[in-house]
């Protein structure tokens, strides 16, 4: 992942790809908000988890904010469903726009080269 270093900084970031290219899979099993651990079985648990484990939830939306702001994925619209949906190479940086829009703490609704829009 590239991160700016202006928008966030990240001390550890454990990524096990195993079964992305034979299954086509790639998805959050795990994980850590300043040592509070949460994992599920789905995006949704998951996020769920991270926001109620955190007392004041900053450090939690200040993660899913990185998330949102750094990456290189492209926004369009669904015009059948109405839903945001993104593009981009980076299949970590997809997942990771899943799980905040899973949460809906956050979500990267709009981006062009002067601006970054969150919703």
């Amino acid at each position: 992942m590239q991160l700016p270093e202006q928008l966030g900084e990240v001390d550890h970031m454990f990524c096990d790809k195993t079964g992305t290219l034979t299954q086509n899979d790639l998805d959050v099993k795990c994980i850590s908000v300043n040592g509070k651990v949460s994992s599920g079985e789905t995006r949704e648990d998951i996020s769920q988890l991270m926001t109620k484990q955190c007392t004041d939830g900053t450090d939690v939306e200040a993660l899913i904010q990185c998330f949102c702001l750094c990456n290189e994925m492209r926004v369009t619209v669904n015009e059948q469903t109405g839903l945001n949906e993104y593009d981009g190479e980076s299949q970590d940086e997809l997942l990771l726009l899943k799980l905040s829009q899973a949460g809906s703490q956050f979500e990267l609704v709009k981006r062009d080269q002067f601006s970054i829009t969150l919703l």
